[in-house]
């Protein structure tokens, strides 16, 4: 499974989203600051190729500081044990 970086997304929420490509789907990362000790939360969702969510379900959840890259190689370590 291979996984690949499309582009980062911007939104009015000041949140930091970037698009990736995983196997054969298309996920939003999501990053905000968030009232948690850590003062972040990290989300994954899956997403149609121009980067609009198609299921709110998260798919992955951190409240660590964590990049995005951090997040989808973590995210991509469940996706690759679950496929074997």
């Amino acid at each position: 499974m291979k996984k690949k970086f499309i582009k980062n997304m911007y939104h009015k929420t000041h949140a930091q989203q970037s698009l990736w490509f995983i196997g054969s789907n298309y996920y939003l990362v999501s990053k905000i600051e968030y009232p948690s000790p850590s003062g972040f939360e990290t989300m994954i969702f899956h997403a149609d190729n121009r980067g609009n969510v198609q299921d709110w379900l998260e798919l992955y959840c951190s409240r660590e500081d964590e990049t995005h890259k951090q997040s989808v190689d973590k995210f991509y370590k469940t996706q690759v044990q679950y496929e074997s």
